[in-house]
This record gives structure tokens, sequence and C-alpha cells, in this order.
């Protein structure tokens, strides 16, 4: 599903307008409407965090697993999960574990089509591991 499909489908869903979600987003009017009809297929992290601000979710609702384009990277994600999970005692359920690869994936994917390297870093990790909705 293409990041348009999810902004229109939680746009329609929540009510809100654009210039509703301008305001909750803090993103501007146009590149809101850019969102919703344009095919805009590598938003960087922030635009998905200030999206899911606006619409009262999480950033991963953007991004779903059809829309792996690169699969030894999405394996990649995987493997730092397992490993950094066994290291810290994690035992999470399904959704949980789930989103995380997804969040990893995803800052390695736009990392990597911003030609930064490394593409997951040991900052990113620890930061994503003591977040209170992953240990909840």
């Amino acid at each position: 599903m293409f990041l348009k499909n999810v902004v229109k489908e939680k746009k329609n869903k929540s009510g809100l307008t654009v210039s509703d979600i301008s305001k909750k987003s803090g993103l501007k009017e146009h590149y809101v409407s850019k969102l919703l009809y344009d095919n805009i297929d590598k938003p960087s992290s922030e635009t998905l965090e200030k999206l899911a601000k606006a619409f009262g979710c999480d950033s991963n609702e953007f991004v779903s697993e059809d829309k792996i384009d690169d699969v030894k990277l999405f394996r990649e994600a995987s493997r730092v999960f397992d490993l950094e999970s066994k290291n810290r005692g994690l035992l999470l359920n399904d959704e949980r574990t789930r989103k995380t690869i997804l969040n990893i994936y995803n800052y390695a994917y736009l990392r990597k089509t911003n030609r930064k390297s490394p593409y997951i870093d040991e900052p990113f990790l620890s930061w994503l591991f003591t977040r209170p909705e992953l240990l909840e």
C-alpha cells in the first residue's frame, strides 16, 4: 500500500482536514496535500513521526511489510532485533516485535537512501530499546 493511501485512510477515519493535519503535525499544508495525492515513497522518519502525532498512532502504521524494498536490509534488521532483544533480556509479543523490526528497518532504509552510514547504529538502538512503549 502506498503511503498516500494510508494517509488518506487515516484522514477519512479521523475526519481531519488538510489544515487540521498540518496544524497537529507541524507540516506545511502543501506538503500534507502532496502526501495525500502524490507518490512520496520515502518521506523522512521525522515526517512519519509528525503524521503519527497528528493521527494519534504509531509511525509504523504508515509502512507495511509489502513495501519492503530491500529484503536483505529487512533480514539484517530482524537479525539485529533478535540480538538486541536477547542481549537486553526482552520478550515482546508478536505485534511489538513486528513494530520494532519495522522501526529498525525504516531507520536503516532512510539512512541508506540518504547515503549515511552505518545503516543501523548503536545510538539509535539504545534509544529504540529504551522507549517506554516498547517496554510496556
